[in-house]
């Protein structure tokens, strides 16, 4: 058609464009239509497919999502409990533990992972802080008993100074009399009448009776202390009465000016106990009430039976003990605030409580600062030691070990 146009064939061209070529464009355009159709259709079906296997896969991302999801949470609880709690749990025992605080329980220590290993450390860690302050706590009671050991040592060493002093002091005042009487006598030998040698060699008598009996007082207190805690006694059936008496008897003689009243009950005053001990105590009570009152003053001694015990009563009217130290007048080396110009070793009391307690025996002290004191002793009528006695006991052989030359003395015409 194309070249018949060019060969101005027109007619021909356009028969040809009317008939035959129409025909086939006309068929050309139907089978295009329907490629076109079905094309269409199946852009629609692959459209329909691609939605559906869009739908398919948006459902299966967010199956994935969840599933994900629910991992993700497992995990974390896995982790949450099986790790970081744990972590946590030690981290909060460790500082617990750097708090002093070991009441503690550390979980996981059965746990074979590092964790485990982590408990178990923790576990040796709190074990050795709790034995660290068990050690402390016995350092700390240790140096306290010490500390209190050490003042108490300081204490008695002070006390054991005083007591040198004292007891130097109260054998140089006997040996002064001593040795003035003995001068005046060489010196006026020839001049002297029989009643005035008579008067001095009684002043030596009594001055060699005082230091005796001072020298005899501290070496059984020696011997006593040193005896300590096995302190026994050996009883025996004594008169209480003539035992006072003879102790009463001893101090007139050591201290002339004294006045000692006696006042016994009129029954006999049999009773149990060692009289070695006894004289040792009462002497010493009887010492301390001439020795704290002014001179010639009246020292009472009674004694007798009240609710099957025997009771003696040493009474002065000296210048009494202040009131803060009568809770402190038993303890060895002890002497009162009132006393510092009174000489005195401060073992005495210290002794009659030793007695007493191998005796069974109690004290009690009343007493007004400047008026005088009462001593009340009360004994078993029977022997009741605290202690079970040995055939000889410790205490008495140490006053059996030597002659008794005071007493022998007291007795001598």
């Amino acid at each position: 058609m194309l070249t018949l146009s060019r060969a101005n064939r027109k007619a021909e061209a356009i028969a040809i464009y009317l008939t035959s070529s129409r025909t086939t464009y006309n068929a050309a355009s139907d089978a295009l239509g329907q490629l076109t159709d079905r094309t269409v259709a199946r852009a629609h079906e692959a459209s329909g497919r691609v939605a559906a296997v869009y739908k398919q896969a948006l459902w299966l991302v967010g199956l994935a999502m969840a599933l994900a999801g629910v991992m993700v949470a497992a995990a974390l609880y896995y982790i949450s409990r099986s790790i970081s709690a744990p972590l946590l749990h030690l981290a909060d025992c460790m500082h617990r533990l750097a708090g002093n605080d070991t009441e503690i329980d550390i979980r996981g220590t059965k746990r074979r992972d590092e964790i485990g290993e982590m408990a178990r450390a923790a576990v040796v860690f709190r074990n050795n802080a709790i034995e660290l302050m068990r050690s402390q706590h016995r350092l700390i009671q240790q140096t306290s008993m010490l500390e209190e050991k050490l003042a108490q040592e300081q204490r008695l060493a002070l006390l054991q100074r005083n007591f040198v002093s004292m007891a130097s002091h109260e054998f140089r005042t006997p040996l002064s009399i001593i040795d003035g009487h003995a001068q005046r006598l060489i010196k006026m030998k020839d001049r002297l009448a029989p009643d005035e040698i008579d008067e001095r060699a009684g002043k030596v008598r009594s001055a060699v009776l005082r230091l005796t009996h001072l020298i005899e007082n501290l070496l059984d207190s020696s011997r006593l202390i040193d005896a300590g805690a096995g302190l026994y006694f050996h009883p025996e059936e004594i008169d209480l009465a003539a035992l006072l008496h003879e102790i009463c008897q001893l101090h007139r003689e050591i201290a002339p000016g004294s006045q000692i009243e006696e006042r016994f009950a009129t029954t006999p005053l049999q009773m149990a106990g060692d009289p070695k001990l006894l004289f040792q105590m009462f002497s010493n009570l009887l010492s301390n009430a001439i020795k704290y009152s002014a001179s010639g003053s009246l020292v009472e001694v009674s004694a007798g039976f009240d609710a099957g015990q025997a009771v003696v009563i040493v009474k002065d009217n000296g210048i009494g003990i202040p009131a803060k130290d009568i809770d402190q007048l038993f303890e060895r080396y002890y002497r009162g605030s009132n006393v510092s110009g009174i000489v005195g070793t401060g073992v005495g009391l210290y002794l009659v409580k030793m007695v007493l307690e191998v005796h069974g025996g109690e004290i009690a002290v009343e007493s007004t600062e400047g008026k005088g004191s009462t001593f009340s002793v009360r004994l078993p009528v029977k022997a009741t030691a605290m202690r079970d006695a040995p055939e000889q006991s410790v205490l008495s052989s140490a006053l059996q070990e030597r002659s008794d030359p005071v007493r022998d003395e007291a007795e001598a015409p």
